[in-house]
């Protein structure tokens, strides 16, 4: 029986800057709501920082990878159920 890993940290990318000094991504890890600042090279939560990009981060480790894209879990209820009913707002103050 093999020994468990330890399981890297999972995250949820809100941001990328990428300047002429260099790119950078923050990371919210979804365990804390932490907020992390990574640069390409540097680990985080047990996953290595292989590639920034515009709108999403490439990380690895050992055999695995994950590429995180910017938006991934930040939809709105009504954009995962189109069928939720769009009930327009109704004044009871009119006199009847």
């Amino acid at each position: 029986m093999a020994t468990a890993a330890q399981k890297p940290e999972t995250f949820e990318l809100i941001g990328v800057i990428i300047s002429p000094a260099g790119r950078m991504a923050l990371l919210r890890t979804l365990a804390t709501s932490e907020i992390v600042r990574a640069v390409e090279g540097q680990n985080v939560g047990g996953w290595e920082v292989r590639a920034i990009k515009p709108t999403q981060v490439v990380l690895q480790q050992g055999d695995d990878s994950e590429v995180l894209k910017i938006n991934d879990a930040t939809m709105t209820p009504a954009a995962k159920n189109p069928s939720a009913p769009n009930i327009p707002a109704v004044s009871d103050a009119t006199p009847g």
